[in-house]
């Protein structure tokens, strides 16, 4: 299946292919992955406003290089002890975003492989993550209602000891608390940024064309890979020919401003609920930090998006996560927009049934038209005759006096 724009393929998971099995299993149905290319325009958008608005209107931004921070560690593990033994759980060092977009920069110093980039840079960040946080599925839990999109518990009655609190500025008694287990669970968004500079002119379109291949390479590494297939709910690459645009970081930042009127209506300081990951800060400042991070225009950039088991693509990723910070909030579905408020044009005029013309009338028409082109020509007859006759007038008048 193909259509503008856009392709799709079978793809199925790795692991669900026997390797003792020239063809793979047809016990398992085959899933559609659905490859769409979104053209932007040729000028950039400061990398500096981008990280102001995400830090701004974005849940949090953290860095998984402090996972491997020991002393923030050993704070964060939970020693539980059961009949068998002691159990050691270990929890992140920073509470992470319950909508994470987990975001990559792939330098052009690093590996030209697809799949090894996905192997060795994806899989085992979100492997590391697993061991960290419970990855659950947004898409099922809006389906079921469950997990983050559970309704909350009725509010009870502020009680008198509830209210003085209050006004001290003390906590309430927590009798109706949010589920401590969302704090644990996180849902994975991919965006990579693939910048490759280039300033050859001729070579423009041949340069940009291996580009796109190149990501739509990595799209479909994520997409047929067991774990990250089952793990992220989608995966948009961007690339350019300039180093100062970021395609895939300007995505992060819309997905955190959906909603954004929204939440100010509603309630005032209320954030997204979708972050960021990055593996470090560095990732966020792009290729050449040190360089001027201003707009840059003529660059040639687009966005390669990857979807499948229905999830739909990074709007839809933060469409639910929207919805779900509705249900934070206990807004009803009504308040909850959906998408961009779009104007639509309604006649007001009730319909009328069809009625053919009079040909008499049409006929009384083109004759009073023409009646009246008539007299309309007949009066500039006679205007012109009345001017002519007050110049001869005064020419005769003028001629006397001389004589």
């Amino acid at each position: 299946m193909r259509r503008s724009g856009s392709s799709s393929s079978m793809l199925r998971p790795k692991r669900s292919i026997d390797e003792s099995e020239e063809s793979p299993s047809l016990s398992s149905p085959l899933t559609v992955t659905i490859l769409s290319t979104q053209e932007l325009s040729h000028y950039s958008t400061e990398r500096y406003y981008m990280l102001s608005e995400i830090e701004e209107h974005g849940d949090s931004t953290q860095f998984l290089c402090d996972f491997d921070d020991d002393s923030a560690t050993q704070e964060t593990e939970e020693l539980s002890v059961d009949s068998f033994g002691a159990h050691k759980e270990t929890h992140p060092p920073f509470r992470l975003p319950a909508f994470a977009m987990l975001y990559f920069l792939w330098r052009p110093e690093m590996m030209t492989d697809a799949q090894h980039f996905a192997e060795s840079v994806i899989l085992p960040t979100v492997q590391k993550l697993q061991e960290h946080v419970q990855i659950n599925n947004s898409a099922d839990e809006l389906k079921h209602s469950s997990g983050i999109f559970a309704p909350l518990p009725k509010l009870t009655i502020e009680t008198d000891l509830d209210k003085l609190r209050r006004e001290k500025g003390l906590k309430p008694t927590p009798e109706v608390s949010d589920n401590d287990d969302l704090e644990k669970t996180i849902r994975l968004y991919v965006v990579v940024d693939r910048l490759q500079h280039s300033d050859d002119v001729d070579d423009m379109s041949d340069f940009f064309q291996r580009q796109a291949a190149l990501a739509e390479q990595l799209t479909r590494q994520i997409a047929s890979n067991e774990i990250l297939r089952t793990s992220c709910e989608g995966v948009t690459v961007g690339i350019s020919n300039n180093t100062r645009s970021a395609p895939g970081l300007e995505a992060c930042m819309n997905a955190i401003m959906f909603g954004a009127k929204n939440r100010r209506q509603h309630a005032t300081g209320s954030k997204s609920m979708v972050g960021i990951l990055a593996a470090e800060p560095g990732d966020l400042l792009g290729v050449e930090p040190e360089d001027e991070p201003e707009a840059a225009q003529g660059v040639w950039q687009r966005r390669i998006c990857a979807e499948w088991a229905g999830q739909g693509n990074l709007q839809s990723f933060s469409k639910r996560a929207h919805r779900a910070w509705g249900v934070r909030n206990r807004l009803p579905l009504w308040a909850i927009a959906e998408g961009p408020e779009i104007r639509k044009r309604v006649s007001r005029r009730r319909p009328t049934t069809f009625k053919a013309p009079d040909p008499h009338a049409i006929a009384g028409a083109e004759k009073g038209v023409i009646n009246q082109q008539t007299d309309e020509f007949l009066l500039n007859v006679v205007a012109v005759f009345a001017i002519l006759g007050y110049l001869l007038f005064h020419l005769g008048s003028d001629m006397r006096l001389y004589d």
